[in-house]
Order: C-alpha cells, then structure tokens, then sequence
C-alpha cells in the first residue's frame, strides 16, 4: 500500500509490476523509508530530544514512548464492537493474540504479509 501512495498507483498495478523492479522499490524502502510511519518516528525523535534537554537524566524518553501503537489501535477498536470478545482477548495465548490481530489487519487492510 505504502508502494502504492508513493507511485500513485492502485494496489493491482502495483501487483502487476515486474518482480525486478518490485524488489528494487524493496530496496529503496530499506535504504530511504517513506510513509507515515518514518515520518511518525522523526517527529518522535524531535519530541524526545526536546523534552530530554528540559528534564533530569531520570525522566528522559527514548522516541518509541511518543509514537503510538497502531496494532493495539487496531485490537482496542475490534474489541470495542463486540463486548464479550474482551475477555476471549485477555484468556488468549500470545500466539492467539498475534492470529487475531493478523486477521483484523487483513480484515481491514486486505490480503497483506505479515513477518513470521
């Protein structure tokens, strides 16, 4: 998707492009990220840095303490709609938790890979 905003192209033409040079955008988001998130973490980082030089050593943040958490949006936001699914939630195994929140990705996002 992030491919997609980037070209300006739909998500069926960015399936459709050669596997060669899908993998040299690959690479290039590697080497320089773009999207919400890159930018979500230098806003985090300017954030820290501004309070860290206005706070004793004790109470300094690292940038990850100001970015949200979008996976737990995401869970929060599912639980939310069914009442009796919070509990289920919390009886889950980590394993459990981790299939349920591919699904409300994938749900929400489409078919989209997800790192094993």
């Amino acid at each position: 998707m992030r491919l997609g905003l980037a070209l300006g192209r739909s998500r069926g033409e960015v399936r459709a492009l050669p596997a060669p040079e899908y993998r040299d955008w690959q690479l290039m988001y590697l080497l320089e990220p773009w999207g919400w998130h890159n930018l979500e973490y230098l806003a985090s980082a300017i954030m820290a840095m501004i309070l860290n030089v206005n706070v004793k050593e004790s109470d300094r943040k690292k940038p990850g303490y100001f970015m949200r958490d979008v996976k737990n949006i995401i869970i929060k936001a599912s639980l939310e709609q069914d009442s009796t699914a919070e509990d289920e939630y919390k009886a889950m195994s980590r394993a459990e938790k981790r299939a349920f929140a591919i699904k409300q990705i994938k749900g929400m996002f489409g078919n989209v890979k997800v790192k094993k």
